[in-house]
């Protein structure tokens, strides 16, 4: 099963298909190892990139994970992850963006993800024990 994201494309006047794929079995997955708690902020940059972050919750450890989804032209998004988060390294546990994102001691980090594509980021610590299966 996969979940994609479908966009009118005006410049061709028909309907795009996202390029990429989140698998459902990976939205499975980061829900299992308990990332997505804690409060929810959206962010929408431009029509065809927007994310949104989950803080984490200090009853869930290493929960907090942030998602950056484009039907278009890829690019990173300035999201807000909290101060608590000062100096945690994440990485795209989907793997198209293999540069980890380190965030800053306001709480910041630049997420990425390639054009029509989905970034999901998690923290570095239990990165490696989390795998995605095809």
């Amino acid at each position: 099963h996969r979940l994609g994201a479908v966009a009118d494309d005006a410049e061709h006047g028909e309907q795009a298909q996202c390029g990429a794929y989140l698998h459902l079995s990976a939205v499975h997955e980061v829900d299992e190892h308990e990332y997505a708690y804690g409060e929810q902020e959206d962010y929408f940059e431009r029509p065809d990139l927007i994310g949104w972050v989950r803080r984490g919750s200090p009853d869930f450890k290493d929960s907090g994970l942030a998602v950056v989804l484009s039907n278009g032209e890829g690019g990173s998004l300035r999201m807000n992850m909290g101060q608590a988060c000062a100096g945690v390294v994440f990485r795209d546990v989907l793997g198209g963006c293999p540069e980890p994102v380190t965030i800053d001691a306001e709480g910041f980090g630049d997420f990425r993800t390639d054009s029509r594509s989905v970034a999901v980021w998690v923290r570095e610590a239990p990165f490696e024990n989390l795998v995605i299966n095809e």
